[in-house]
């Protein structure tokens, strides 16, 4: 899984913008290289950082903290496509968000008992492994996913700009299907 990880990781890299350097006023995420934002940057070494911290981020560091930071979080995801969205939704929303998003399909579905809190851990993994249509479940997340984009939208509407590009970006992700018979649509 270690290659497919990587390959997950420059995909991210690439829809993020490469070693673009960008600091729009109007994206809350400020100064922003590589996908990681300056908050990010700050939390993975620990200390304050700044803008030009940022800008002078090297690819290496960049790919690091998403291993760590937004990776790792999913990494006992078995299925590649659902990991894969898992991690992309993690880098745009948060590991936190992404696995609420993914305990509250699978509390919908009733495989999932205790409280939606954004941990991915035992509780959540071993409801998802109780999943018999995995192409149903990452559907229903990438909907969790488009909401979470339109209700960032809603709650700060100078974000509305970017609803089309992430609307598309959510779009990218097509489940790659095992079987003929994985294409049905109940979860359960």
């Amino acid at each position: 899984m270690s290659d497919k990880v990587s390959e997950m990781i420059e995909r991210v890299l690439i829809r993020e913008g490469r070693d673009t350097y960008t600091n729009d006023p109007s994206d809350a995420g400020g100064p922003t290289k590589w996908g990681i934002t300056q908050g990010a940057l700050a939390k993975w070494r620990g200390r304050p950082v700044t803008a030009l911290d940022v800008q002078a981020l090297a690819k290496d560091e960049a790919v690091a903290i998403y291993r760590r930071d937004y990776m790792a979080p999913f990494e006992a995801i078995e299925d590649e496509s659902l990991l894969e969205l898992m991690f992309d939704f993690a880098v745009n929303h948060g590991p936190r968000r992404a696995a609420e998003a993914l305990q509250t399909v699978l509390q919908r579905i009733g495989y999932y008992k205790d409280r939606v809190d954004g941990d991915f851990g035992r509780l959540s993994r071993e409801a998802l492994a109780k999943v018999q249509n995995m192409a149903a479940l990452f559907y229903a997340v990438k909907c969790e996913r488009l909401e979470a984009y339109m209700r960032y939208a809603g709650r700060a509407p100078a974000n509305v700009i970017y609803l089309g590009g992430w609307a598309n970006r959510n779009d990218q992700f097509e489940r790659v299907f095992a079987d003929a018979g994985a294409a049905g649509v109940s979860v359960a």
